[in-house]
């Protein structure tokens, strides 16, 4: 598979060519449309938002660009496109009642694109990618005023919350917490975290997991008794946090997690018949 790179409206064509024997073939047409990027995709009235546009006509004026049916005013008034189709501009979220808009773009040669912009609730991470186990702190604005954030998740997964005395939120509807990326199955996938409060206000934002928890044995056989070395990397990264080291579902020993979410230690082979085994790792409650 390839990703299609950036580039003008229109068909295009992807070439192959063998170095070996110089014969070349092609693949298409690819059809590129117009699309647009919010950064962020969500927020409060008079907030800055970054609206990028990609696959319209090179070189020309984008001469429409409408919040909810109104013409919006962005820097630049009139963005114009690159050689391959892109513009970006910025606009500061319109007065407008808490809900979900339009945005739509059209440019001279009228090639459209639209996008969906959440007023309301807005949150910002520290940090948008990391492995499980990773902190990441989330700071909130426009939740419910003097209420409290009631659940947080990463793609319907519950995250732990390093102080539960931070869930509440201010009399400004604001917070600032830390939370702990839980376990997931798939690595180099985007996952939704997306926070609520009491009040029923929410707001979302997305998270690349980049790498999930691993453990790694020594070696993979031994016969009762046996010591072997055992690491694993991407527990919660908080000091002293007990993982249970289970050997076909029986505990044999507990390890403790370091600042970076390792463990490291040996674990004896019990006396048992000759087979094969899971060796499982569980990270103990970090609350």
């Amino acid at each position: 598979t390839v990703n299609v790179p950036s580039d003008k409206f229109g068909d295009h064509y992807l070439w192959a060519k063998d170095l070996a024997t110089g014969l070349s073939t092609s693949f298409g047409p690819i059809s590129v449309v117009p699309n647009l990027n919010l950064s962020p995709s969500s927020g409060l009235v008079r907030d800055e938002i970054t609206i990028k546009g990609y696959g319209f006509s090179d070189d020309v004026n984008v001469e429409t660009i409408e919040f909810d049916g109104s013409p919006l005013t962005t820097n630049p008034s009139i963005p114009v496109s690159d050689g391959v189709g892109s513009w970006e501009a910025t606009f500061n979220v319109p007065e407008k009642i808490d809900g979900v808009y339009e945005i739509t773009a059209e440019d001279e040669d009228g090639n459209t694109a639209s996008v969906i912009f959440k007023v309301g609730p807005a949150m910002t991470l520290d940090l948008t990618e990391g492995s499980v186990g990773t902190r990441v702190e989330i700071t909130g604005r426009g939740f419910t005023s003097s209420a409290s954030v009631t659940s947080i998740t990463l793609d319907d997964i519950v995250c732990k919350v390093l102080d539960a005395g931070d869930l509440n939120i201010n009399s400004n509807g604001n917070f600032n917490l830390e939370i702990v990326i839980p376990s997931v199955n798939t690595a180099d996938k985007e996952y939704i975290l997306e926070v609520i409060d009491n009040g029923g206000k929410s707001a979302e934002s997305d998270f690349l997991v980049t790498d999930i928890t691993t453990i790694e044995l020594e070696t993979q056989f031994g016969a009762p008794g046996t010591n072997i070395g055992i690491t694993g990397h991407n527990f919660a990264a908080i000091s002293g946090l007990d993982v249970a080291i289970k050997f076909d579902g029986n505990l044999i020993k507990t390890l403790e997690t370091n600042s970076k979410g390792e463990i490291s230690g040996t674990i004896m082979i019990p006396a048992i018949s000759s087979g094969n085994y899971q060796m499982k790792a569980e990270q103990q409650t970090t609350t």
